[in-house]
């Protein structure tokens, strides 16, 4: 009984409390509206312009100045190029070494054709100086001499 009057309180404090008319209300203010964009970026001039290398380095001489007018074609740095002649000195390397391992097999077959023709030679002139002593002795055709 003790229960069933303490829930019956509960739903009337619930029901008296959760029907209230009360709204929440605002009230406008004329006020200056201010409205801000934060960005990062940086700030460019109308002529301003970027140059890029075709490869990277040290700067190893400026020849312009701020302010000063170039042309097309006109020298405005001056990188180190030692790191540069390393890399195509270590390209040519790898470029060597790569054509002797595809081509290995083609370098012994020409060293064999040349071993072969080298005793080709040697027998032949073996044969031609036979042939000349036959035809000097008056032994043999002249197409067998030739």
């Amino acid at each position: 009984m003790k229960n069933k009057l303490l829930f019956q309180i509960s739903l009337l404090v619930i029901i008296m409390t959760g029907c209230s008319s009360q709204q929440e209300t605002t009230k406008p203010v004329i006020k200056s509206i201010t409205e801000s964009v934060y960005a990062s970026g940086f700030i460019k001039s109308q002529n301003q312009y970027e140059v890029f290398g075709k490869s990277n380095g040290v700067i190893e001489k400026i020849f312009v100045s701020e302010g000063m007018e170039v042309k097309k074609g006109d020298p405005i740095f001056q990188l180190d190029n030692k790191n540069l002649r390393i890399a195509t000195q270590n390209a040519k390397l790898a470029s060597t070494a790569t054509d002797y391992k595809e081509n290995k097999a083609k370098l012994l077959d020409a060293e064999k054709a040349v071993i072969m023709a080298m005793k080709q030679l040697t027998n032949d002139s073996v044969l031609y100086q036979r042939q000349k002593k036959l035809w000097n002795q008056n032994i043999g055709s002249k197409v067998d001499f030739e």
